[in-house]
């Protein structure tokens, strides 16, 4: 593993901008604003695209998820959306739910997380149960001791979106093995920023929102399915994930057997040529990173900010419970309304929620950057 130097070059964000807010919205690489502009010219002529094109860089794309993932692609669908891969897990595990059983979750989850669940319990009989936030920043333990002999199910993030505090995915995943409870993750906030070993962790279902840290076009997303429902039926019959497909003079001869693999759970019209092309590039540029350098050297990022934050007398997450790539910083009293506002006017850009700031650095990141925000900060709240 090794620290990578700013990697501004390779992004159209001006010196005097200071973006550390990839939990809110990754900026796309020049090479995918170039790849995006060629698809949009594909469309301009439809008749430079062939029918094999259609399923072609899909599968350029779901090769490179797995490269970057170290799984085979087959066990990837290309989504829309998180939410879009959470419905196809709920789909497929609800029925297997019943009254008494109880479906695990963080307080606060993102609503795609509890919503999808919630339709679920409420269809089942199946019970939420909500672990509370707890005060040490030790999410691990509070779901290891939230489980009971009815947990069935758990729906979790590899860090809280609201602040970045961590959670210990092989633990949780050894105690829900054990007892045989399903196991679905959104890491939307995580994949390609922090490693995860799928294999060790054996998920059911992850969904993966790609506009943050795979740095995707807006609308583009994946969905790990584990094999073992490989066979199971997906949220739609697009005629696109069958055998033959690329056949387009037999369309009508219709076939009753999904694509191979995690294929069948597709969204229609997968072969979408602006947005594919864009994530075939950026996955591309982070596995010419490697996923252990992003690590590593956001892991930097954010522990330069907590010294920071410590001097100025915010209270940073937990130092153990720290994700690396999303630093979450509350205040011992309350933080000045106008703060956040203020450093967006210097083009300083960080997010709040509720009586807490939180920053996600990357790569694009400079020293001036750090410099910046370290000056604004201490400004604005030595006015408070």
């Amino acid at each position: 593993m090794s620290i990578l130097p700013s990697q501004r070059h390779l992004f159209d964000i001006p010196d005097d901008v200071a973006y550390l807010n990839l939990a809110y919205q990754g900026p796309l690489l020049n090479a995918s604003v170039s790849a995006i502009a060629d698809g949009a010219q594909c469309k301009a002529q439809p008749w430079t695209t062939a029918p094999k094109d259609f399923f072609s860089y899909p599968e350029k794309l779901r090769e490179l998820l797995g490269r970057v993932c170290g799984v085979h692609a087959d066990r990837f669908a290309i989504v829309p959306s998180a939410s879009y891969g959470l419905a196809t897990a709920a789909k497929v595990l609800g029925p297997k739910l019943e009254k008494g059983d109880q479906i695990l979750m963080v307080a606060e989850t993102f609503p795609s997380t509890y919503l999808t669940w919630k339709r679920v319990a409420d269809e089942t009989g199946a019970e939420i149960v909500m672990v509370d936030a707890p005060g040490d920043d030790d999410w691990t333990s509070a779901i290891l001791n939230a489980m009971t002999p009815a947990t069935r199910l758990l729906s979790l993030p590899q860090c809280h979106w609201a602040n970045g505090a961590v959670i210990n995915v092989e633990d949780v995943a050894d105690a829900a093995h054990k007892q045989g409870a399903y196991l679905v993750f959104d890491l939307t906030q995580t994949l390609t920023a922090m490693p995860f070993d799928f294999a060790r962790v054996k998920p059911d279902f992850v969904a993966t929102a790609g506009y943050k840290w795979m740095l995707f076009p807006y609308g583009l997303g994946s969905l790990y399915v584990d094999p073992k429902w490989h066979d199971a039926a997906p949220l739609e019959e697009t005629w696109m994930n069958r055998e033959e497909a690329h056949v387009f003079e037999k369309l009508a001869d219709y076939s009753h057997v999904y694509q191979p693999g995690a294929r069948r759970f597709d969204l229609g019209e997968k072969s979408m040529p602006t947005l594919v092309y864009g994530g075939i590039s950026a996955l591309e540029q982070i596995l010419d990173w490697g996923v252990e350098n992003i690590t590593e050297t956001l892991s930097s990022y954010t522990m330069r900010i907590a010294n920071v934050l410590e001097e100025v007398g915010l209270v940073p997450v937990t130092e153990r419970f720290r994700s690396t790539n999303i630093l979450g910083a509350r205040s011992k009293t309350r933080l000045p309304e106008d703060l956040v506002p203020n450093l967006t006017a210097q083009n300083i850009f960080i997010s709040r929620r509720g009586n807490s700031l939180r920053f996600s650095p990357y790569l694009h990141n400079s020293e001036e950057d750090f410099v910046r925000l370290e000056a604004g900060l201490k400004e604005a709240l030595s006015r408070s």
